[in-house]
């Protein structure tokens, strides 16, 4: 269940006193960009739930959804929910660029292709998941990987578990609600959590032994700008059958020494 409560710190718009300019805001855009950083709390969001962030008619909260979502920065699920769109993923890529991030990222991803032939992808955080934003997918028939834009949870896979690891405790347990278990191999405990962003931590790669996609392993890489800020997650994955876990562990240490 959405908690409407938690949305209520983005119902207060922009004033005079937090502007350096001088005048009002324009007050429709100001609304809009309230609408989207209500999505920094949870993933989905009703009509109902993001009219309850706006001091206005529903009826205007409705047009300003309307036209986020044709100008593709909202998406609407099949339960009739709202969720980030496209067009916000293809600006973060472009943040990125923007950074001179991705041409080496791209860059690193095209060795790594090179070397394992399997899928390599380039994924971000997007509330307590992952989204993939860039990659290439495996020459072979039998491949694993979600497909860009597809989401997965933070704590099942091994790009999400770099956003944890190099994140602050309060950001961890405001991403994280219950650990959904996805398959048998899914941590679901808090305290086994914890300890493998430990290992993230001192290894510098993460693992995902099956616990997304059963059948699939993964290993992942954080990708830090000149500030040395996590931007971004390297992910290559592979059948289980070709990604023993010996090699899955033997592959963390070359990404994380960028042996490629």
């Amino acid at each position: 269940m959405h908690n409407t409560h938690a949305l209520s710190r983005f119902s207060k718009t922009s004033t005079k006193a937090d502007t350096p300019f001088a005048g009002q805001p324009v007050q429709s855009l100001d609304r809009g960009l309230v609408l989207l950083d209500a999505f920094r709390e949870q993933p989905s969001l009703s009509l109902v739930q993001l009219a309850s962030v706006l001091p206005i008619h529903r009826t205007s909260t409705f047009r300003l959804v309307r036209t986020l979502q044709q100008r593709g920065y909202l998406v609407q699920d099949g339960e009739g929910h709202y969720r980030l769109g496209p067009s916000l993923i293809e600006l973060g890529v472009l943040a990125l660029d923007r950074q001179q991030v991705m041409p080496a990222v791209r860059d690193l991803v095209r060795r790594i292709v090179a070397a394992t032939s399997e899928t390599v992808q380039i994924l971000v955080r997007d509330g307590a998941h992952v989204q993939v934003v860039d990659g290439t997918e495996s020459p072979h028939r039998v491949k694993v990987g979600a497909a860009i834009g597809e989401r997965r949870p933070l704590h099942a896979t091994a790009a999400g578990k770099c956003f944890l690891a190099y994140s602050s405790a309060s950001d961890r347990n405001r991403w994280l609600g219950a650990l959904e278990r996805l398959t048998p191999h899914t941590i679901v405990s808090r305290d086994t959590l914890h300890a493998e962003l430990q290992r993230v931590q001192s290894q510098g790669y993460a693992v995902n032994d099956q616990e997304s996609e059963p059948g699939a392993r993964f290993v992942a890489i954080p990708v830090f700008n000149g500030l040395h800020q996590l931007v971004a997650a390297v992910a290559v994955g592979a059948p289980s059958d070709r990604l023993s876990v010996d090699a899955m562990h033997q592959l963390g240490q070359r990404l994380a020494a960028k042996a490629f």
